[in-house]
């Protein structure tokens, strides 16, 4: 939770991507169907209708924005799940971000975490879309968390891109994410 301060309302739709592969049955059925081209439509909607209860701030949002994957075909990203969620909510949905590196940091402990982000190069975001974020509700979209550097990274980017530049002036940034891993919670 440290690490999504800058998100004005943070959401999980409840997948949790045991480390055993255990799991509850949403967990189950994702794990075992990650490489289906219709899972980012299948958490899409599962998350939508988790919204309709429990998040009814994504329908504040008036831009969709991703966090990017090094390679942006990967159908079991943020960005499929981003996309269907656009479609179904009729707002645009806007690849703003973009990752610079290959980086992974799954199974890597804080201090890697924390080496890994410390220059801000891993993600960077796209200057073009300055004047169209100015002042909206902004959904940050992601698959799974793990201890939310990438999240906190991003989110950063879309508040203050540039620290020589100042803060975008963004009305609010939600972040709805659909999991998280084990490592989500010990750090």
């Amino acid at each position: 939770v440290n690490n999504l301060i800058l998100a004005a309302y943070v959401r999980q739709l409840g997948y949790y991507e045991s480390e055993t592969g255990i799991g509850n049955g949403l967990s189950d059925y994702i794990r075992l169907n990650k490489t289906n081209g219709d899972y980012g439509f299948f958490l899409a909607d599962a998350m939508l209708k988790n919204a309709e209860k429990h998040f009814p701030k994504l329908f504040d949002a008036d831009i969709i924005v991703p966090i990017p994957n090094y390679k942006m075909e990967d159908k079991a990203s943020a960005v499929s799940i981003a996309k269907y969620l656009s479609d179904f909510l009729k707002k645009p949905c806007e690849n703003m971000l973009v990752k610079n590196k290959p980086v992974h940091i799954r199974n890597k402990t804080n201090a890697q975490k924390k080496e890994i982000f410390k220059n801000h190069d891993v993600y960077e975001f796209n200057p073009e879309f300055d004047s169209i974020i100015q002042g909206k509700n902004i959904a940050l979209i992601d698959d799974i968390v793990t201890s939310g550097y990438t999240a906190h990274e991003c989110l950063r980017l879309l508040r203050n891109p540039d620290e020589t530049y100042g803060q975008h002036k963004v009305k609010s940034i939600y972040f709805y994410c659909a999991g998280t891993t084990p490592f989500r919670f010990h750090g």
